[in-house]
C-alpha cells in the first residue's frame, strides 16, 4: 500500500510541474515557446535512451544464461 501512495504522489507531483511548464511556455512569445519546446522534448528523448541503457545493462548483468543445463555467467 504505501509503494502505491508513493507512485500516486510522484505522479501527482510530476503532473503539477510539467502543467506549470508548459503554462509557462505558452505564456511567452510563440518563438521562445517553440525554442523551449524543442529542448525540452530533446532533453526527454536523451534522457529516456540513457534510462533505456541503463536498464539494459541491468538487465543484463543480472541475466542467468543456462545452456544444456550449464550456468554460464555474463
Amino acid at each position: 500500500m504505501k509503494d502505491i501512495k508513493e507512485t500516486a504522489l510522484y505522479f501527482f507531483i510530476s503532473i503539477i510541474i510539467v502543467s506549470g511548464m508548459f503554462f509557462l511556455v505558452l505564456s511567452i512569445p510563440p518563438e521562445i515557446g517553440k525554442l523551449i519546446i524543442s529542448i525540452m522534448l530533446s532533453l526527454f528523448i536523451f534522457i529516456g535512451f540513457i534510462f533505456f541503457l541503463c536498464l539494459l545493462n541491468c538487465i543484463f548483468k543480472h541475466a542467468k544464461c543456462c545452456v544444456f543445463g550449464k550456468f554460464i555467467p555474463m
